[in-house]
């Protein structure tokens, strides 16, 4: 990956969240963690939504839905109730089990094959950028932010690395999630107005995945569509204004990790991690295949 020499914190920003992604979300797509979550009773999406909110507790399913910004608020509910269920299903264990998974599966997709680069040294020089990047963070309004700044440094340097970099990651998905509310965008319409916008990710793998029927879809559409933001070419004008503004307002709020760093160990930092990001990518790391469609209850 090549340094870039941005001018502001803001787009120092928005180059992390796409070098940080595929590090941190490799997990939520990993065979380690599917085989670990397994052995403590959990299935289909419980672990997703309880390995990812444990760090705050054993909360009950409408508090977690809150925290899901674009998720069927009904499913997360009826995911997350039942699998705190599971008497093996501690946030405890949970945790436990999610650091072993993070541990394997970052040994397995980052290995290098023959004639490859040892990326060992990008953890080992990235850590301490990490943590000074973390360091002193307002929790304020990030609830998911504030669970995992609570919790100590795992001590293995990959998963310390994957903390760090995941504390970052919700960071600013907290600050996302306060940018769409203020623009009044609800679940399905931020997913559309995501879709539409940047085109990274199929429809039908974020709805699925997100618990929302082709009805769902269909009323955001319509919503969108009155609102002036949508047409049947895409975004319209007034929409794409929208979404460069929600963009722009979480490119804001989420400068105060980078000013912490500074421009040169901001680059180096995102050079670090978007070099494992690649290998992981490369490797078939995120897989966003078609997701199978939930039964919210």
């Amino acid at each position: 990956m090549q340094r870039s020499n941005p001018v502001t914190f803001e787009e120092l920003s928005r180059q992390a969240q796409a070098a940080f992604e595929p590090f941190t979300a490799m997990i939520y797509f990993a065979s380690e963690a599917f085989a670990h979550f397994k052995a403590l009773g959990l299935r289909g999406r419980q672990s997703y939504f309880l390995s990812r909110s444990a760090p705050l507790g054993k909360l009950p399913g409408e508090a977690v839905a809150a925290l899901f910004y674009n998720f069927n608020p009904a499913f997360v509910k009826e995911q997350v109730n039942t699998g705190w269920a599971i008497p093996t299903a501690t946030p405890e264990a949970v945790l436990r089990e999610r650091d072993l998974a993070v541990t394997e599966a970052l040994q397995r997709l980052l290995a290098p094959n023959e004639g490859e680069e040892d990326l060992r040294p990008n953890i080992e020089e990235a850590l301490p950028l990490v943590k000074k990047a973390a360091h002193g963070l307002p929790v304020r309004g990030r609830p998911l932010f504030a669970g995992y700044a609570a919790m100590p440094w795992p001590d293995e340097p990959s998963v310390a690395l994957w903390h760090g970099v995941n504390l970052l990651r919700e960071f600013r998905g907290d600050g996302h999630n306060a940018t769409l509310l203020a623009e009044g965008i609800d679940a399905v319409e931020a997913i559309l107005l995501q879709v539409a916008f940047s085109h990274k990710l199929p429809l039908h793998f974020l709805t699925r995945s997100r618990a929302w029927d082709v009805e769902d879809v269909q009323s955001g559409e319509k919503r969108l569509t009155e609102r002036g933001l949508l047409d049947e070419g895409g975004l319209t004008e007034k929409g794409r204004e929208v979404r460069e503004r929600i963009e722009l307002n979480t490119d804001r709020l989420d400068v105060q990790p980078f000013e912490n760093l500074g421009i040169e160990d901001s680059q180096r930092l995102i050079e670090l991690v978007g070099a494992l990001s690649d290998r992981i990518y490369a490797r078939g790391g995120l897989n966003f295949g078609p997701a199978p469609k939930p039964n919210p209850a």
